[in-house]
């Protein structure tokens, strides 16, 4: 009982901290000039104050919720976009205090086959900075793998079992996350500029995949059984509010990969029996109805905004193709020779700028032709591994006769996450594959399975 109060007199103490960071923050926007930073500030006040309350009342729920919400978008989602490390550690540690000895966590759900593999490709990483020719990008890469993938996937594991109840309020917060980087995207991108970048926006592609990550989860939803005029009507606006911040963007890649993941939907309810394919096309048809006349009513010249047309121009022009995949196809074909000019062995961690002569951050944009060139077939095989058994625990779930609709949605954004993995960024920026991977190996089905694997 002594021990269990001391833990509970520590969390109010990393709790403290986080006020005291958040006040801090008050008082940097309130004195700031521009008015809708009191707007702001005023919303960080009522959230934190809301947030004590929550935690107070439900602490495993409350910490959860947070440490997602900042491992799903490590930068804020203010007008200005800050990265705020401290509120991650906070959260890590108040995740590891309540999971480890007032959650009781049981040691077989840190020996998860998922974790083995994580672990294991980390401590690659580790070794193959030996080799690296640029070793100062090599340990950025390590350090931020460690930080936005190795240590959350601990912390979700250890908070686990993740019931329903969890799983919806997850699904919520990245609908949540979806929203406001959306309107970030679209009170604050340039309309002038064809990634939409402007002071305020500095990551379309970024931007683009969180505005994916809800026109995915909002698509499932619509897609799905009972579902009243009200939720339609809401999905619908919601969808077509996300879709016109994707096109600011200008951003393929995530289109690419919503489009993937509507087949997989497709597929899943198909297979389940779940929606008729004559309802299915039914509200797709009404869908498609709907946007069209938004399309007519709302007084925006789409023809006008740069990101609608670097989109349509890939699809519909003869325009040099290399040029609007920012030199990508050369990125492929240098990954790939230098994993062959390695003898399959690889570069090392970091080392794919030295083929470029470049000592600073350079990727592919394809996430197995970075593990091949720089961990080599070692690399490849484990990530692979990772791949195959989540697909084959993915095909488990589906088939079990507990199989719900939020764990639908958790498997559809790991498809999502995996296929924006083959178009961008690298193996930090495809945080979101682990993660989602991660929660794919915690969903129940048919019994209480061992976690082992």
């Amino acid at each position: 009982m002594k021990n269990n109060q001391n833990l509970y007199w520590l969390s109010a103490f990393v709790l403290l901290i986080f006020v005291l960071l958040f006040t801090f923050l008050i008082y940097v926007q309130y004195t700031a000039t521009i008015p809708i930073y009191n707007f702001i500030a005023f919303f960080i006040s009522i959230s934190t104050i809301i947030y004590i309350i929550w935690f107070v009342n439900d602490p495993r729920h409350a910490i959860l919720a947070a440490f997602f919400f900042i491992t799903i978008s490590p930068i804020i989602p203010w007008p200005i976009g800050i990265f705020i490390p401290e509120l991650r550690i906070i959260f890590a540690i108040l995740g590891l205090i309540y999971g480890l000895f007032l959650n009781k966590v049981e040691v077989r759900s840190l020996s998860n086959l998922y974790i083995k593999l994580i672990l294991g490709f980390f401590l690659l990483l580790i070794a193959y900075l030996f080799i690296s020719k640029v070793p100062t990008y090599g340990r950025e890469k390590i350090i931020s793998f460690l930080i936005l993938i190795v240590i959350p996937v601990i912390i979700f594991f250890i908070m686990s079992p993740m019931k329903e109840k969890d799983l919806k309020l997850l699904i919520t917060i990245c609908l949540m996350v979806s929203i406001f980087h959306s309107l970030r995207i679209i009170f604050y991108g340039s309309y002038n500029d064809p990634r939409g970048l402007s002071e305020f926006l500095l990551s379309p592609i970024g931007y683009a995949r969180y505005a994916g990550l809800g026109i995915v989860i909002l698509f499932t939803l619509l897609v799905s059984k009972s579902l009243n005029i009200l939720k339609m009507s809401l999905i619908y606006f919601l969808l077509i509010f996300l879709i016109f911040a994707l096109f600011i963007t200008g951003s393929r890649g995530p289109i690419i990969s919503i489009l993937f993941s509507i087949i997989v939907v497709l597929v899943i309810n198909f297979k389940k029996k779940e929606l008729t394919f004559i309802l299915t096309i039914k509200k797709l048809i009404i869908f498609i109805l709907v946007l069209n006349i938004c399309i007519y009513i709302v007084p925006i010249k789409f023809n006008e905004i740069q990101g609608f047309n670097r989109i349509f121009s890939y699809s519909y022009s003869t325009i040099n193709l290399n040029a609007l995949s920012s030199g990508r196809s050369e990125l492929i074909k240098i990954a790939f020779k230098g994993f062959l000019d390695s003898n399959f062995i690889g570069i090392g961690t970091g080392g794919f700028p030295s083929l470029l002569n470049r000592q600073d951050e350079l990727y592919p944009h394809n996430i197995i032709l970075e593990v091949l060139v720089e961990q080599g077939l070692a690399g490849f095989i484990l990530i692979s591994l990772l791949f195959l058994l989540t697909l084959r625990r993915v095909s488990l779930i589906i088939s079990s006769y507990t199989f719900t609709k939020s764990q639908k949605i958790i498997v559809v954004l790991w498809f999502y996450s995996l296929m924006n993995s083959m178009f961008s960024s690298d193996i930090n920026g495809n945080y979101m594959f682990w993660i989602f991977g991660a929660f794919v190996w915690l969903l129940p089905f048919k019994k209480d399975i061992n976690l082992s694997g």
